[in-house]
């Protein structure tokens, strides 16, 4: 009984091991572990969204739609790698757990050891993470260890053979960090980094302890950080409302520490999958993703996405093929606008026009001899929108000073310059007339022209065009009666004009009936369009009949014709058979003033019948 429960209760324990455990993934899965801090959660791109992962959408870009996604990060808040080191030692569970895969959002999970996230999948690639100071010294801080594995020489032998005995199928790569500055200067925090590129490299050096593998390579977040923020986008900052976008969005960080939302996390996350998805898993022809805003942005600009896949995959391929974690200029990106625009205004001696010296010329002057000087900046930097705003004159107008604006997007960098003017006075110099508002066909627009000197408007309405009307068109036909309607229609608006179009009158078409013996000749016209018609010029039968009370006169039978005549009594008897010829025939009934019921048939002189029978009206 005893070993029954025994075994129950193991395989209870192990039921419910496996329902925490994920199931074991086919060949077309590929899961990546980070354990670190901060920085491993924006290269992931977590916590900004519990549904995304801009790390992921990268990732299943590479792999396919079809292939099976794992992401984990294992977070203890800034860590060092002697850090980790010493709780991997004492299976400290102090870990927040976290994990993605292709079909769900994030889970997250507190207390967890770092072995029990190594053993939680089979992972592909596990990521260390130092932090930025021990990065840039190869020491962390005793207080943090207390003296164990106080240098990363020492720490990341350990972490291997760590990774090594609980994920022995993973790949393992050390993670390299960005410097921290709260300057935006294109250049920023190159210093610092400078350090980090000179000691990371010699880590994977390391000798290979027995049973442990080295390290697979390095990921260069941070020479691809580097790599940005040495170009002038990284240095524009979003300029909305603050309460609308607390975090800086278009910079490489959002605050001295972590990286921005949008640009900084793309730029790491695709570092990351560059360095750890190898060439032969990768879709033919794959895609990238977008580096995606805030909806209430929309799309951040083209240039912005170029210049993180440029800076992410310099960084990568430079340290693959050189071992190198040395910056990349980008090309296009190098020189800063703003120092172009301070060379060309700041401390010149500027000529200036102006119509006049009352304020508004001179400020409305200033500003455009400003903005006209700034035309190098506009030529190499096309994508840039250049604005002077705020100029002031000081003194007897020797000396300005104004605030340039640089604006990409929605995102602006801006600059005070000062410097001195030449003034000469001049009238107005007007430029043509334009038309904000153009005129219709029925109201007047507005036309002004300004000042090419202080930009002084002057307006003047714009006579209606009146309508532009095409030709007629029928919209609805005549008939031989009744009238139609034509139309027609104006070029440029709505408006219409109609007017009646006369009817057609009837076309007839003629068709002579010819007199028979008995019947009349006539002429018909019908209309060929409606079907009207009517009938004229009626001509008597060819033969004359007369009924007398003695008997019957034929008179005009043709020559050559017969009639031949059958009379029946009531009964139907035939009483009457007689054959008529001659110009005028004559046929006496049988009985004085009685006619029979009669009918005369005329024949030709072969026996055909030349019209219809003949027989008394009424009968």
């Amino acid at each position: 009984m005893k070993r029954s429960l025994c075994v129950l209760l193991a395989l209870a324990l192990c039921l419910g091991l496996l329902s925490v455990l994920p199931a074991r993934a086919g060949e077309d899965a590929f899961r990546v572990l980070l354990i670190g801090s901060r920085d491993s959660e924006d290269a992931a791109d977590a916590g900004r969204d519990p549904e995304a992962s801009r790390l992921m959408d990268i990732l299943r870009a590479m792999l396919g739609d079809d292939a099976e996604i794992t992401l984990g990060l294992c977070l203890l808040e800034g860590a060092s790698m002697a850090e980790h080191a010493v709780q991997a030692r004492e299976d400290g569970r102090v870990y927040v757990f976290e994990t993605m895969n292709s079909r769900g959002g994030w889970t997250s999970e507190t207390g967890v050891s770092s072995a029990r996230a190594l053993e939680w999948a089979d992972w592909d690639a596990v990521i260390l993470q130092p932090n930025t100071d021990e990065a840039a010294t190869g020491q962390a801080s005793p207080l943090c260890v207390e003296g164990y594995y106080y240098s990363m020489g020492e720490s990341c032998p350990f972490l291997l053979d760590h990774v090594q005995a609980h994920a022995p199928g993973a790949e393992t790569y050390l993670f390299v960090p960005w410097s921290r500055t709260e300057d935006t200067k294109p250049g920023a925090g190159l210093e610092e980094y400078s350090r980090i590129a000179n000691f990371m490299p010699r880590l994977m050096a390391l000798p290979e302890t027995e049973g442990s593998k080295g390290f697979a390579g390095l990921v260069p977040v941070g020479a691809a950080v580097q790599n940005a923020r040495s170009t002038y986008l990284a240095a524009l900052d979003y300029t909305g409302e603050e309460d609308a976008l607390p975090d800086r969005q278009i910079g490489l960080q959002r605050d001295g520490e972590q990286l921005s939302l949008y640009l900084g996390r793309y730029i790491a996350a695709l570092t990351l999958a560059e360095t750890v998805v190898p060439e032969g898993r990768r879709v033919k022809g794959y895609a990238l993703p977008p580096i995606g805003a805030a909806p209430s942005l929309g799309a951040l600009p083209a240039e912005y996405t170029k210049l993180a896949r440029t800076a992410a995959r310099s960084a990568v391929s430079l340290w693959r093929e050189k071992g190198s974690l040395a910056v990349s200029p980008i090309p296009g990106f190098e020189t800063d606008p703003v120092l172009t625009a301070r060379r060309q205004l700041d401390g010149a001696k500027i000529p200036m026009t102006a119509c006049s010296r009352e304020p508004e010329h001179l400020t409305g002057a200033l500003k455009k001899t400003l903005t006209d000087r700034l035309f190098e900046v506009r030529e190499q930097w096309p994508e840039l929108e250049v604005q002077v705003r705020t100029p002031e004159l000081s003194g007897e107008y020797p000396l300005y000073a104004a605030v340039t604006v640089l604006r990409f997007g929605y995102a602006a960098t801006e600059f005070t310059v000062s410097g001195r003017v030449e003034f000469t006075e001049s009238g107005h110099i007007w430029s043509r007339w334009l038309q904000p508002t153009a005129p219709t066909c029925t109201e007047p627009g507005l036309e002004l022209h300004y000042c090419c000197i202080c930009g002084t408007e002057e307006t003047r309405p714009a006579e209606p065009l009146g309508h532009d009307f095409g030709s007629w068109s029928a919209l609805y036909e005549p008939s031989c009666t009744l009238p139609g309607t034509a139309i027609r229609y104006c070029s440029r608006c709505t408006a219409t004009e109609t007017k009646p179009i006369l009817p057609r009158g009837h076309e007839y078409a003629d068709a002579v009936t010819e007199p028979t013996c008995t019947e009349p000749g006539y002429t018909t016209h019908t209309c060929i369009r409606c079907g009207d018609s009517y009938r004229d010029a009626y001509k008597d039968p060819l033969v004359g009949i007369e009924v007398t009370p003695e008997g019957l006169i034929l008179k005009g039978l043709p020559e050559g014709a017969e009639a031949a005549a059958a009379g029946f009594d009531e009964g139907g008897r035939l009483v009457l058979l007689r054959l008529l010829r001659g110009e005028e025939a004559r046929l006496s009934w049988p009985e004085a003033g009685k006619p029979p019921v009669l009918k005369i048939f005329f024949v030709d002189g072969e026996g055909l019948p030349l019209s219809a029978p003949w027989t008394p009206a009424g009968e």
